[in-house]
């Protein structure tokens, strides 16, 4: 586990600081909506082949679809950044990690994948996740998004009112 730790803040801290490409930010998003549409097209495989019901099938379609869509936001979100720079990788592990949690709950689910919390796939992914979810926060406190343009009146002093100014009506004690 030390040593998928290790690697995993290594690559996300050498794509920090190389900075990924747009292009690889689109390879990723595509492998991503990928995945999603290859688990829908096995469960279309399963269900043409009667090796699950009607009700599996309904429930395992709306998890597919519902992958899908969330693989899809994923990839508009890695296609909105030209590059990966220190700002916004932070924003891109959450994104990241929030994928991948969904990925594994689907996984985990009985009526869905069925795999044990112990099995080695839901057990990486978990790693993974805590992993970037880390990430995220370290990289949004080592290098936090830029500000927005500063407004024009914040320059200005602020309007003081002297305390004693201020007066405040209680209700009487009830006893």
């Amino acid at each position: 586990m030390k040593r998928t730790v290790a690697l995993a803040l290594i690559v996300v801290i050498a794509a920090t600081s190389a900075g990924c490409k747009q292009t690889t930010f689109n390879r990723i998003g595509a492998v991503i909506v990928a995945a999603a549409e290859g688990y829908d097209r096995q469960i279309e495989n399963l269900f043409r082949e009667k090796l699950i019901d009607q009700t599996t099938y309904d429930k395992r379609k709306a998890s597919a679809a519902a992958l899908i869509t969330d693989a899809k936001d994923y990839q508009t979100l890695l296609a909105a950044f030209p590059v990966l720079t220190r700002e916004n990788s932070g924003r891109v592990a959450a994104a990241t990690s929030d994928l991948l949690r969904k990925f594994r709950s689907t996984l985990s689910n009985p009526d869905l994948g069925n795999l044990p919390p112990g099995s080695k796939p839901v057990q990486a992914l978990g790693y993974a996740i805590t992993v970037l979810d880390n990430a995220a926060i370290a990289l949004a406190a080592i290098f936090p998004p830029s500000q927005g343009p500063t407004p024009a009146n914040a320059t200005l002093p602020p309007k003081a009112v002297p305390a004693r100014s201020i007066k405040i009506d209680l209700p009487p004690k009830p006893f």
